[in-house]
């Protein structure tokens, strides 16, 4: 049996690094770890910028790199009979491929298109003509963009292939991919949740980051990915700097974004924000350990590493809770309904006044990890095993 692995997954996209890659060198790096002196063979696309880290991890350990251009490339790479299973974790553009005679393993992070299409403030998070279209298209079409999103998905669900097993991160997932394709049978689904990152792992040493742009440990607001609109960053600002402006206990207080911002933000905002951009592992790491709290809103996850990771720097969690989070996350976060800048606001203010509230929330958020950490690095050994089985 020869396994060959889509490391393409683990290549930048033009936004950068994204969580998808991060998943994928997660299972890389472990199934290297479990084939001892039989590797599986990997595949890249030719045309893109490829992953240092990873690379240099199959070169290490012998493992053989095969480029692909495009997706007639990586048909004509999968037909060509030398290998019995393809597994990839980011398959969305290959539910029109023939798979032929090789069983295929593939990963659905959730169905955000379908559950979350679109949202009335994401044309704050857009500047240009073209993007700015687009969402008002989707607003005004969203049943039929819905609709397309859900034939594509249904290809996926039905591809040309000797056998197919779809990963699922959540239970939510798996329930979301049965309620809108009820054609799919449950044993074809696994459920086997996203692996942990190494923002959650490693020590982080690089405090310059926050000093240089004024940030005081325990003195702001911690926000990641505030530059897309799925993550809710608006709704979010629009609960806290009311807070920072006129509540006692945060007077000098920041929010830090990590990951952008929304295009449009007010004027009036941003003396109370600081954008720290793309940051490395080591620096997020960092943003995570010495922040006051970190405040989640997003609209939908699939998974959702973010709030784990706060968690395993002893750092307290405000997170909406939308479709896996209350799953992955137990009684370990303070949770709002991801709309209501309201709620989101009370959250933030019992958090603000209640030391022993954000001491239990550490202390829960820490024994949470603990669990989900064991839970992931279980589930990932499952996961590699089977693709590596004979």
């Amino acid at each position: 049996m020869t396994l060959l692995f889509d490391l393409s997954a683990a290549q930048p996209l033009r936004s950068g690094a994204h969580g998808g890659g991060e998943y994928a060198k997660s299972v890389f790096a472990r199934l290297i770890k479990l084939a001892g002196d039989r590797p599986p063979v990997a595949c890249y696309d030719s045309g893109r910028e490829r992953d240092p880290d990873s690379f240099a991890a199959a070169e290490q350990a012998g493992v053989k790199l095969v480029p692909f251009q495009g997706l007639s490339g990586l048909e004509d790479l999968l037909r060509s009979g030398r290998y019995h299973r393809f597994m990839s974790v980011l398959p969305y553009d290959y539910h029109e491929l023939d798979f032929g005679d090789v069983e295929v393993v593939i990963t659905i992070h959730g169905l955000r298109a379908i559950e979350m299409p679109t949202d009335i403030y994401e044309g704050r998070f857009v500047s240009d003509p073209a993007a700015t279209i687009k969402w008002l298209l989707k607003m005004i079409l969203k049943g039929a963009y819905v609709g397309w999103r859900k034939r594509q998905f249904a290809k996926l669900l039905r591809m040309k292939a000797r056998k197919l097993t779809v990963i699922v991160p959540s239970l939510h997932t798996r329930d979301a991919v049965l309620k809108h394709f009820p054609q799919v049978e449950p044993a074809m689904l696994k459920m086997l949740h996203s692996p942990e990152t190494i923002i959650s792992r490693i020590d982080p040493s690089s405090p310059d980051l926050l000093t240089n742009v004024g940030l005081e440990r325990e003195r702001y607001i911690l926000m990641v990915s505030g530059g897309r609109w799925v993550k809710n960053t608006w709704r979010g600002l629009q609960a806290v700097v009311p807070l920072l402006e006129t509540h006692p206990a945060a007077q000098g207080m920041k929010v830090a974004l990590v990951g952008g911002a929304p295009q449009r933000m007010p004027a009036a905002w941003e003396r109370h924000v600081v954008q720290l951009g793309r940051v490395t592992a080591d620096e997020l790491a960092r943003c995570y350990a010495d922040a006051f709290c970190l405040l989640y809103p997003t609209l939908n996850e699939g998974f959702g590493y973010p709030p784990l990771e706060s968690m395993a720097r002893g750092t307290p969690v405000l997170c909406s809770a939308v479709t896996s989070t209350p799953e992955v996350l137990g009684d370990a976060a303070l949770f709002f309904p991801p709309t209501s800048v309201d709620e989101m606001r009370v959250a933030m203010r019992r958090l603000l006044e209640d030391d022993a509230l954000r001491s239990d929330l550490i202390e829960r958020g820490r024994q949470r990890y603990e669990l989900m950490s064991n839970r992931q690095d279980a589930m990932l050994d499952e996961l590699c095993r089977m693709l590596l089985e004979e």
